[in-house]
């Protein structure tokens, strides 16, 4: 989970050797109570770390990224947050149970 409040991220190699980031922007609206509320997420993109360069990929392309980086999951908290994600890809979009709503 990033530090904007929950935006998922997978990161991995290409095979082109530069760093990659596959995004899933948090949707988020303030309550009148003053607190945040997670509603689920924005499509997913690619981050081409080095250039900056998104690019926007369907659901699907997402979910086999997901099922290739399974085998590259080093610990526990990593495979957890790679489980929420992938629920999220399959959702698309929406918030995964193992995930607060409200902040």
């Amino acid at each position: 989970m990033l530090r904007d409040g929950g935006s998922l991220a997978a990161t991995f190699q290409g095979a082109d050797a530069a760093e990659y980031w596959l995004l899933l922007q948090v949707r988020v609206r303030e309550l009148p109570s003053g607190r945040t509320e997670r509603l689920g997420y924005e499509p997913p993109y690619l981050l081409a770390r080095e250039t900056g360069l998104k690019t926007h990929i369907s659901w699907e392309h997402a979910w086999a990224l997901l099922n290739q980086a399974r085998s590259m999951v080093r610990t526990e908290q990593d495979g957890l947050w790679l489980q929420h994600m992938a629920e999220a890809v399959r959702g698309r979009g929406q918030l995964p149970a193992g995930i607060a709503a409200l902040l």
